[in-house]
């Protein structure tokens, strides 16, 4: 699924969550360039959920799993 990131930039988004994620997404606020996509934020490994409190499901960029991600790579 696509999301954007909270610099506007669209983001490939495995669409079911995994344990282990670092990607948190969350309802997009409206007047957004892709106001129905989800705001993913990338959050490091060593980032407890205690910091943002239930965060909820944690997913993974769809390039750290697609097979032919480097065929979509910007060079």
């Amino acid at each position: 699924m696509w999301a954007v990131t909270p610099e506007g930039r669209r983001m490939p988004v495995d669409a079911e969550p995994v344990d282990g994620g670092n990607v948190l997404l969350s309802p997009n606020p409206t007047g957004s360039q892709d106001r129905y996509a989800p705001v993913a934020t990338v959050v490091g490994k060593r980032v407890q959920a205690s910091l943002f409190g239930d965060d909820g499901p944690r997913y993974v960029s769809h390039f750290a799993t697609c097979p032919n991600a480097d065929l979509h790579r910007r060079r």
